[in-house]
Parts: C-alpha cells; sequence; structure tokens
C-alpha cells in the first residue's frame, strides 16, 4: 500500500502544475479551475448527449461548432502533455472523451452535409500532424487554430437557431456552463495580463451569451405557443 502511494506521489509530482500547487497562487487558481470547470463542462456535454440520442434528433444545433470543439480538447489534451500540466491534460482527455458519443449521436441522427464531411477530413488530418509531430511549436499552433476556428464555428449556432426559429435540441446547461467556464478564464487572462488567452476567452464568452440570448428568446417563443393552445377556446380549436 505504501509503495503504490509512492509511486502514485512521484507520478502526480513529475506533472510542472501539481509541483507548484499551493506554493504560487495563480498557478494554484488555474488548476483548481481548470478540474472544476472541466466538471461542469462535463455536465452540460453529457447532458447535451443524452438529449440528441433520448430524441433522435440533431434540430438547431451546429454540427461544425461542436465537432471544431471536440478537435480543439484534442489539441488541449496534446498541449497538456507537452507543457507537462495535469489540469490541461486531464481537461483535454475527459471533455474529448465525452464529445465521442455527443459526435456519434449527431453522425447517426443528423443530416451532414459535403461541408461536414469535408470539415472533419480537415479536423482529422490536423489531429493526426499533431500526434506525428510533436513539436511544441507545432502543438501550439494547432490548438491557438482551432481555437480561432472555434469562435467563427461558434456563430453559427444562434444563426442556426434563428434558421430553424427553434432551440431544438440544444442544451441550456452546456450552454450556461461554456459561459461560466468562459467567464472564469476571461477573468483570469485578465487579471494576469495574458492577452491571448483574454480575447479567445472573451470572445467565447460574447458569442455563447449572444446565444443563449438566441435560446431564450425561441425558448420563450415555443412556450407562449404552448400556452397559446393550452387557453384556447376549445370550440376555436375544433373549427
Amino acid at each position: 500500500m505504501i509503495e503504490i502511494f509512492e509511486i502514485t506521489r512521484s507520478w502526480l509530482n513529475s506533472w510542472n502544475d501539481v509541483k507548484v500547487l499551493g506554493l504560487n497562487y495563480w498557478a494554484t487558481v488555474a488548476f483548481v479551475g481548470t478540474m472544476g470547470f472541466t466538471f461542469i463542462e462535463g455536465i452540460g456535454l453529457t447532458l447535451q448527449t443524452k438529449r440528441i440520442w433520448s430524441q433522435k434528433s440533431t434540430l438547431a444545433l451546429s454540427f461544425e461548432w461542436m465537432a471544431v470543439s471536440a478537435a480543439t480538447f484534442v489539441a488541449v489534451f496534446l498541449y497538456g502533455l507537452d507543457t507537462g500540466c495535469l489540469s490541461t491534460t486531464m481537461n483535454g482527455l475527459a471533455l474529448t472523451i465525452i464529445y465521442i458519443p455527443l459526435l456519434g449521436g449527431m453522425w447517426r441522427f443528423g443530416k451532414l452535409n459535403d461541408y461536414d464531411h469535408k470539415l472533419l477530413e480537415c479536423l482529422g488530418a490536423a489531429i493526426v500532424l499533431d500526434l506525428i509531430m510533436p513539436l511544441p511549436t507545432v502543438r501550439a499552433t494547432i490548438f491557438w487554430g482551432c481555437a480561432m476556428l472555434g469562435l467563427r464555428c461558434l456563430s453559427r449556432e444562434p444563426a442556426k437557431m434563428n434558421a430553424e426559429k427553434t432551440v431544438g435540441v440544444v442544451d441550456p446547461v452546456m450552454l450556461v456552463s461554456f459561459i461560466a467556464s468562459s467567464f472564469f478564464w476571461s477573468l483570469y487572462g485578465w487579471t494576469l495580463r495574458d492577452w491571448n488567452m483574454f480575447g479567445i476567452a472573451s470572445s467565447n464568452l460574447a458569442l455563447l451569451s449572444w446565444t443563449m440570448k438566441v435560446w431564450i428568446k425561441w425558448k420563450l417563443d415555443e412556450i407562449e405557443k404552448d400556452l397559446k393552445i393550452l387557453f384556447q377556446d376549445p370550440d376555436e380549436y375544433d373549427g
């Protein structure tokens, strides 16, 4: 038992962020925040996955956004390994695993077009390149490239809900979990004057807030329609 404890402690101490845990204030905040929001985002993505499979639908949910997000977390996982950061590695690994059944559901129940298939091919090629060229500069470039592309793809989500005129299967808990995470990293980036992090996180926060606003708009519209049917005069309804 003692031997197992020593092996575990030695393994944990091999990670750069664990070494300074409790010694460096901001490193500790980043570690706790990353692990905490990994759990919170995991709940949101799990609920989104369950909604897709239970309703057998991908209505109003952007495949482009979900696919690029999944690829980003693969890049996060590999980037974490390169930098020796346990929290980043666990964040990327855990969320990548959750994205697999989510994308599987979208593949099965959604209608993917040629663009979606080409996007998957490009993302797959980027991941393969990330794996066969384990250079920090290459992985950092792919990571930031996916993050920037993710902003463009995220902007498609509110547009998709507006086009469908419904919230579809988009899960509000997933949106709220992403908003909370983006707010944390925006604040963290601003405090440390890490403008790359602040730029990406705050842009995500703005787009996610817009997406949430559109979701609320169409959800209220659906509730209003349901109430009209509920309180409609039976004679008028029959007619």
